[in-house]
């Protein structure tokens, strides 16, 4: 009993360190790297939680569980922000581009003054509805 509590918490430990020090400090090389497998690292701690299920082990069950919420909702957040901008060079010539999720903006003037402040060349928007189309058309 004893030796599957160590096993747990260790586990645990081990996890939940790697994804609270990526979250708060994302500038360090190593989270970086972690942060090109963040989504195995939710997979595997997905799996783990569904093991854990399977042999009736609450905490690492509960803990694999928190830490794939935590990461899923991290990575919705990072992919699907309002405002997505990026610059790209080539040669002499800089194009920029901007993608906008009209689902998250609630506010006209926050996204107009958004693209005239951004100008971008190529705009992409997401969830675009008639409401939308015709307030940006104008």
């Amino acid at each position: 009993m004893k030796k599957d509590l160590f096993v747990g918490l260790a586990f645990t430990a081990m996890v939940g360190s790697v994804v609270v020090a990526h979250l708060w400090y994302p500038q360090f090389l190593m989270w970086r790297l972690v942060n090109r497998y963040l989504v195995h690292i939710l997979m595997v701690s997905f799996t783990c939680g569904l093991l854990a299920a399977a042999f009736n082990k609450n905490r690492i069950m509960l803990m694999s569980f928190a830490i794939a919420a935590i990461l899923s909702i991290y990575l919705k957040e990072r992919s699907t922000g309002l405002f997505q901008r990026e610059r790209a060079r080539y040669g002499d010539m800089v194009i920029t581009a901007m993608h906008i999720n009209l689902s998250a903006a609630n506010d006209l003037e926050v996204v107009l003054t958004a693209l005239r402040d951004f100008k971008p060349d190529v705009l992409t928007l997401q969830e675009l509805t008639p409401d939308w189309y015709a307030a940006l058309r104008d």
